[in-house]
């Protein structure tokens, strides 16, 4: 899967002690960890769904694209990014509904990182009104 973020390894991650046995998907290079001397701010994300899909748009504006950082369980996703600048980017979002960890289509363009996730059981939105 070329996902636009250069390359990965391992694909996913066992979380390892989770008594829920839930496994933790990334993407991004591998133990990418922000530096304390880095200004975090958390990146601007809109979130669509549908009934088989979730789109999630992110802004880390000047990330740097090598170590863009996608870390998802079931349930959540983790995006962290460093910049050339001196800002870090970080934020955590708890999913609607359930996401397939082998889903994940994810591309860093112009400063934005879209994120494409299979849904495993979506619900489908109440209808308004």
């Amino acid at each position: 899967m070329d996902d636009g973020l250069g390359p990965t390894e391992g694909g996913t991650e066992d979380s390892g002690g989770d008594a829920g046995g839930s496994r933790a998907s990334r993407q991004g290079p591998p133990g990418v960890v922000l530096e304390a001397e880095l200004e975090l701010r958390e990146p601007a994300v809109e979130a669509l769904q549908n009934p088989r899909r979730i789109h999630l748009t992110v802004e880390p504006p000047g990330a740097i694209r090598d170590r863009i950082d996608v870390t998802m369980t079931p349930s959540r996703i983790r995006i962290e990014a460093p910049s050339a600048d001196g800002r870090a980017f970080a934020r955590e979002l708890e999913l609607p509904d359930p996401v397939d960890l082998d889903g994940i289509a994810t591309t860093y363009r112009n400063g934005v990182l879209d994120a494409t996730l299979s849904g495993r059981g979506a619900s489908t939105p109440a209808p308004e009104g």
